[in-house]
């Protein structure tokens, strides 16, 4: 079963000239879903667990953009035996004009052993993360036939 965002703000492709937004608006809940996907990788075979976010959007994307997602670990709390720890980053969704259009702070439980490949895991540093995904009218097309 998917996620249907069926509110008229974000289906409705008639009648957008009275609205204040313009374009198809993406909703903020769908940016953190691809944010989300795109940043996975760089926790991959160390995350045990979400603890949870702040989320808030600063500025509208609409169908067509192209964002991308900086990670920046701002809060590391390695446990006293030193095989997790809680780390928070600071991850920021950007647009293709170089605009935040949503920050959110994830805290996650990860393994402080290395993962595959790695000799060591570094909570301590300020690690950033870059991919890019152009959000597709796909998903928001189909939203309303299912």
């Amino acid at each position: 079963m998917g996620v249907r965002f069926t509110e008229d703000l974000f289906v409705n492709t008639s009648g957008s000239t009275e609205r204040t937004l313009k374009g198809r608006v993406v909703p903020a809940m769908m940016l953190y879903w691809y944010a989300e996907d795109l940043v996975s990788p760089s926790v991959e075979f160390t995350g045990q667990a979400f603890v949870g976010t702040n989320i808030g959007v600063k500025s509208p994307t609409v169908v067509g953009d192209t964002i991308h997602v900086s990670c920046e670990v701002i809060e590391p709390r390695p446990e006293s035996k030193g095989q997790r720890g809680l780390v928070r980053t600071r991850n920021e969704i950007i647009n293709q004009r170089n605009e935040v259009v949503v920050i959110y702070t994830p805290l996650r439980l990860v393994a402080m052993s290395p993962p595959p490949g790695n000799s060591h895991t570094d909570l301590s540093s300020k690690q950033h993360a870059h991919a890019a995904l152009v959000v597709p009218p796909l998903l928001l097309g189909n939203a309303m036939s299912q």
